[in-house]
Formats: C-alpha cells, sequence, structure tokens
C-alpha cells in the first residue's frame, strides 16, 4: 500500500515541475508550436505504451 502512494505521488511531483517550469522554458525561444507538437506526441506516445503492457 505505501509503494503505490509514493510512486503516485513522485508521479504527481514530476508533473507539476514539468507544468511549472518545463513547459513555459520551451515556449521562451519562439518555438511554441515545435515545442507544444513535441509535448504532444510525448503523451501519445506514453499513452500508447501504457496501453500495450
Amino acid at each position: 500500500m505505501l509503494v503505490p502512494n509514493g510512486l503516485s505521488f513522485a508521479a504527481g511531483a514530476m508533473l507539476f515541475i514539468i507544468y511549472k517550469e518545463l513547459i513555459p522554458e520551451s515556449h521562451g525561444d519562439g518555438n511554441e508550436r515545435v515545442s507544444t507538437y513535441a509535448f504532444i506526441t510525448g503523451l501519445l506516445v506514453m499513452v500508447f505504451i501504457i496501453d500495450i503492457f
């Protein structure tokens, strides 16, 4: 019971870091479209990989 809760907390913390720091940083250099498409592609690949396994 402790391990799944710890892993879900760690995943939430990583998503928070991505949301607060990495996304605004990637959009600051004028590459908004490319970074947005890369982010969406990464999310779709992650969902596809989770779906397979």
